[in-house]
C-alpha cells in the first residue's frame, strides 16, 4: 500500500474498468473513502493500518459489484 491514493484509485479503475476514473467519479470516490475511514474509525477497534485495509477492501467489493464491472458485453 505504497502508492497514494489517487493513484491506487486510477490503478483500480484501470483493473476493474479497463479505463482511468472521470473527475465525477474520482470525487465520488474519494467522499466513499473518506465515510468509510469515519464508519471504521468509529465502528471498530482498529488501528490506522487496519482501518486503511478495511475502507479499501469496501472500495474494491462495492466496485466488483457496480454494474459496469458485472455487465458483460
Amino acid at each position: 500500500m505504497t502508492q497514494n491514493p489517487s493513484r491506487r484509485l486510477e490503478t483500480l479503475f484501470v483493473s476493474t474498468f479497463n479505463r482511468p476514473p472521470s473527475s465525477h467519479e474520482l470525487m465520488l470516490t474519494k467522499q466513499f473513502i473518506e465515510k468509510q475511514r469515519d464508519l471504521h474509525k468509529s465502528e471498530k477497534n482498529l488501528d490506522n493500518m487496519q482501518v486503511t485495509e478495511s475502507v479499501w477492501t469496501d472500495l474494491c467489493l462495492a466496485t466488483m459489484n457496480s454494474n459496469e464491472y458485472l455487465y458483460v458485453r
